[in-house]
């Protein structure tokens, strides 16, 4: 046998025991918690060693994030929806499939591992939700724009004319607001 059926064979070899060791981890958290999923009990039911998930996943962490992969992979979520239509039918198609994975689901939303995952897809779902609601409000997501552009060339001129807000507070209808909370009530201004 040359080389590089070799590698194959060995490349081959490894990810049929990558899967093995997710197929177990996956298995493991529907039948117990979250904290009583180990690393040993993991390798034990792959019919592996410990070294060998070591070899495959640095920490339990960098496990846990390939069992969240896997189990989005399993209840569907192979992105976010893009129109209001895929929105509302996104619940009824997804929930019976996270209940099949309930175990797995709920150790991603209670662990560090699942919250950078989620918290990594952030972007992804923000433009999502923006794409959904552009489409079922258009009038209003222009009405708001047109707010937001309306505020800041008038904050810009009261800049301006008031030296900045050096003080660290910006002076509006002759009251001095601080930064952040003129931001908030712009922002609920506009989506009114």
């Amino acid at each position: 046998m040359n080389s590089e059926n070799m590698s194959s064979l060995r490349q081959h070899y490894m990810a049929q025991t990558r899967e093995r060791i997710l197929d177990a981890a996956m298995a493991a958290l529907q039948k117990e918690s979250l904290e009583a999923l180990t690393i040993a009990q993991v390798a034990k039911d792959a019919g592996i060693t410990d070294r060998t998930i070591y070899r495959h996943f640095q920490t339990r962490e960098d496990l846990l994030k390939a069992v969240w992969g896997r189990m989005q992979s399993r209840v569907g979520l192979g992105g976010y929806p893009q129109t209001v239509e895929a929105l509302l039918a996104a619940p009824g198609a997804l929930f019976p499939r996270f209940a099949a994975q309930e175990g797995a689901v709920r150790a991603s939303m209670y662990s560090a591992a699942g919250r950078e995952v989620r918290a990594s897809a952030n972007l992804a779902r923000h433009q999502s939700m923006q794409a959904c609601v552009a489409e079922a409000l258009p009038e209003r997501i222009a009405r708001a724009r047109r707010i937001l552009r309306m505020r800041a060339r008038r904050d810009n001129q009261q800049r301006a004319t008031n030296g900045g807000g050096r003080d660290g507070l910006r002076h509006i209808r002759g009251q001095k607001v601080p930064h952040h909370l003129e931001t908030v009530s712009r922002s609920q201004e506009a989506i009114k």
